[in-house]
């Protein structure tokens, strides 16, 4: 908890809610969330991670290839894995969510992956 605490309060602080981190479950939790202000900054940042699909309505996840080659290293893997990805105790590993990218965009994630 003291690490989840620090994350949002003080290296994202100005960009969180006030509110204390969720643990779940309550009991024994393996997890933590918390939310972000609504800010211009993320507004702005919107076109670069979404895009509108004509087709379902609504927006979906994008990953913007140059600006994440660009950046990519070992914190921002770090992050990635903590916001959206788990341990698999039966496979023994580390599992990134990446159901909503596009084919050619897991494969782009996975020679990235392996490059760096």
């Amino acid at each position: 908890m003291p690490f989840i605490e620090r994350l949002k309060f003080t290296v994202l602080g100005t960009l969180s809610t006030t509110t204390a981190p969720t643990p779940y479950p309550k009991e024994n939790p393996t997890q933590y969330w918390f939310g972000t202000r609504s800010l211009p900054y993320f507004t702005r940042l919107r076109p670069l991670w979404y895009r509108w699909d004509e087709a379902k309505g609504d927006f979906i996840k994008i990953i913007p290839l140059k600006l994440v080659i660009k950046y990519f290293d070992a914190i921002t893997l770090a992050f990635w894995i903590m916001g959206d990805g788990y341990w698999d105790t039966d496979q023994a590993t580390i599992l990134l969510c990446t159901e909503n990218f596009t084919h050619a965009e897991v494969a782009a994630l996975i020679e990235l992956l392996r490059s760096k």
